[in-house]
């Protein structure tokens, strides 16, 4: 199974359909917290307090300059892929930039968007839920399976606050179903390669 964005968050991305991505698991956090199903099984506290921790310590910046070259660089790449052997590679500002913009284009309720691609080979995004009352801070970490007929996407943990990974996750997948895990892609992705701050991309015919 090849590994990849996440995404959710994603990411999570991504342009690449991250934003797809990106809005797939930004739904299913909404509907957590929204529908209130997190605090009857655990208490609100621990969705309302506590940041999860990133895989790695640093500041990923966006622009939606950068956003708009990530999406250029992606369609080139379709065109290529559709009739020869094709690679892309991405960095964390491309996708953040994307997935920021992505938000404010569907007026997601999601602040301080972060997307990060981890050294162990998964891809990780962060992010504020901003809910009416207080905001709860959310990490989704998951890779991306190729091995079916559709890009698929594969989601590891969800954190929310302090609610343990595992409740946060089970939730989310029972209220969502698995329906808009599956990608539509114009391009068939062969292989996706995650190394620390980037993602390779493959595609072909």
């Amino acid at each position: 199974m090849a590994t990849g964005a996440g995404a959710a968050a994603g990411a999570a991305a991504t342009g690449i359909t991250i934003g797809g991505i990106i809005q797939g698991i930004l739904i299913a956090i909404a509907v957590l917290i929204g529908a209130g199903l997190g605090a009857l099984l655990v208490g609100a506290a621990l969705i309302f307090t506590g940041t999860p921790k990133p895989c790695v310590d640093r500041e990923v910046p966006s622009s939606t300059a950068v956003s708009n070259a990530m999406r250029a660089r992606w369609k080139a790449f379709e065109r290529q892929a559709a009739t020869s052997p094709a690679s892309i590679i991405y960095t964390e500002e491309d996708i953040t930039s994307r997935g920021v913009d992505y938000i404010d284009e569907k007026s997601i309720p999601v602040k301080k968007l972060q997307v990060y691609f981890c050294p162990e080979g998964y891809a990780e995004a962060t992010g504020t839920v901003d809910i009416p009352g207080p905001d709860a801070d959310v990490l989704v970490r998951g890779t991306l399976d190729l091995s079916g007929p559709k890009p698929y996407i594969d989601i590891q943990d969800i954190k929310i606050g302090n609610l343990p990974a595992f409740i946060g996750t089970r939730v989310v997948e029972t209220a969502l179903g698995d329906d808009w895990k599956s990608l539509d892609l114009k391009v068939r992705l062969t292989d996706i390669a995650i190394s620390d701050g980037e993602v390779e991309l493959e595609g072909g015919p």
